[in-house]
């Protein structure tokens, strides 16, 4: 009986030494191959959930919109751009005022002398701030009736998608004693647009008053401020100018107007705000995200790469 000898002990070594082995290169590209794939399947992931929740996104958003217009919060925005461009004219006098103190003060003027010459100045900020007290109180009445409607529009339709909702589970008792109430909406909507006469009686209250500022305003004494103030008053012309074509605009306006779907995504695309949780209105752009996340991305750019680069 023929037997097999053994293999001699130098050469067992031999051909255990020429079994594959995995270098140290080999076991750093499978790792991060391996990492890499895991990332690319992750980035799917997540873009495959952003894009459905931006779908869902968009068509809250539509919603939002199109409440937006029906309970007259757009209607009272129309009359609330005008109180807020009369505020901001007075601003714009208070910083008026605050140059011609400084420039004063570098004169070596004492400060009772500075007020006492801007006593005219002063009476005449007070009187075009006083002006708006018609406009402002119209914006908080007619915003009350406002938000009161769209309260009451966001709560039916809220009970209407939950007895929608019931009926699709086939729970038909739980969704008949669903009580979705009813809204006066055209009621109250109809009190809400008698405000367009008194924003015209309003509007011809403030432009008489500013007209009359304007023709006895007073002299500063600094020839730059001075110059400020007169950019200042061919401004609240203008804005006399958009204050006589506001009644024309309210009137125009329909809370049954159609907002189409893309509006929803315009709106985010062009937008320029970016406000939540607000008791009014939120509204998404993306332009203020995009500004925002470039300023951060700068201000770590500007840190990392000087303490980076070694």
């Amino acid at each position: 009986m023929n037997t097999v000898a053994d293999l001699p002990q130098s050469f067992a070594a031999k051909q255990r030494a020429r079994k594959p082995r995995i270098s140290s290169d080999q076991s750093i590209k499978l790792f991060f191959g391996s990492n890499a794939l895991v990332a690319i399947v992750v980035l799917a992931l997540i873009t495959i959930f952003l894009f459905r929740d931006g779908f869902g996104f968009f068509g809250q958003n539509l919603t939002n919109i199109r409440f937006y217009r029906q309970s007259g919060l757009e209607y009272v925005d129309l009359i609330r751009k005008h109180a807020d461009a009369h505020a901001a004219l007075s601003r714009g006098l208070s910083t008026i005022r605050l140059r011609q103190v400084r420039s004063a003060q570098l004169a070596s003027v004492p400060l009772e002398n500075i007020n006492a010459s801007l006593a005219s100045f002063d009476a005449f900020a007070t009187a075009f701030s006083d002006s708006a007290e018609p406009l402002n109180g119209l914006v908080s009445d007619s915003g009350d009736l406002a938000s009161e409607l769209k309260a009451q529009l966001a709560a039916r339709g809220g009970l209407i998608d939950q007895k929608a909702d019931l009926e699709e589970s086939g729970a038909a008792g739980e969704a008949a004693r669903v009580n979705v109430p009813t809204v006066a909406q055209e009621q109250t909507m109809t009190t809400l647009r008698e405000s367009t006469p008194a924003f015209e009686a309003a509007a011809a209250t403030i432009q008489t008053q500013v007209e009359a500022l304007l023709a006895s305003a007073p002299e500063l004494p600094d020839a730059g401020v001075q110059k400020a103030f007169g950019q200042w008053k061919q401004r609240a012309r203008e804005y006399l100018r958009g204050l006589a074509s506001g009644g024309s605009e309210l009137r125009a306006w329909s809370p049954d107007a159609p907002v189409p779907w893309y509006r929803a995504i315009t709106s985010f695309l062009f937008g320029r705000d970016w406000v939540t949780a607000s008791f009014w209105q939120d509204w998404y752009g993306i332009i203020p995200l995009f500004v925002g996340s470039l300023m951060v991305s700068v201000v770590a750019l500007a840190f990392a790469v000087p303490f980076g680069v070694t």
